[in-house]
């Protein structure tokens, strides 16, 4: 009977922690960059319980164009262009510190322009028009041993930190003799979540 009644007591109590988990979750838009922006979110306030593990995530759509400048003595053909974008994001944090606990620098979309152009020698140029990179989605999982989670305990706000980075690929007929300046424009812009799992009071 000890054993069924054991039995019982762990069920019960497995129960009753499944009954109290909640989460809740915190959407901040990220409004239009072209380098750089801190996103603050809202921390877990413990009143609400026990803190048992943070999802970090984030939707990013950007565009990119670039104006490229023919450097070289002779007049150049491009066929197309592939715009690139990297996003890094740093958490908790309000820079591109390395030594933030969370890191990421490899999330990189990109998109090809196609179109035929002629810049001539010695300065010629052409501007491609900002085009739509796609979202880059990606998120993190902190749990309860790693002990900066504590960082996002509190009434306030954590900062995370987004870098924005362009580089381009040029399809054209000049080979290895190709000299360029190229001047990029674009933006990035939309969401970052925090979502908050916990065991409530």
């Amino acid at each position: 009977m000890k054993i069924l009644y054991t039995s019982l007591l762990t069920l019960s109590l497995l129960a009753a922690t499944a009954a109290n988990a909640a989460e809740i979750s915190y959407t901040q838009n990220v409004s239009s960059f072209t380098n750089s922006a801190t996103i603050n979110l809202n921390q877990f306030n413990t009143s609400l319980g026990t803190l048992t593990g943070v999802t970090l995530s984030w939707s990013i759509n950007s565009n990119v164009g670039a104006t490229l400048t023919n450097l070289g003595t002779n007049p150049v053909t491009i066929s197309s262009v592939k715009v690139n974008n990297d996003l890094s994001v740093y958490a908790p944090s309000t820079s591109a510190d390395p030594g933030a606990p969370l890191q990421t620098d490899d999330f990189v979309q990109s998109t090809t322009i196609s179109g035929s152009h002629t810049l001539a020698a010695n300065g010629g140029t052409y501007t491609y028009s900002p085009a739509g990179t796609g979202a880059i989605n990606d998120s993190f999982t902190i749990s309860p041993s790693d002990s900066f989670i504590t960082s996002f305990e509190g009434s306030g706000t954590v900062p995370i930190y987004m870098v924005n980075s362009f580089g381009i690929n040029i399809n054209s007929n000049a080979g290895g003799d190709a000299h360029w300046d190229t001047l990029f424009s674009g933006s990035a812009h939309g969401t970052a979540t925090v979502t908050y799992d916990y065991t409530a009071s």
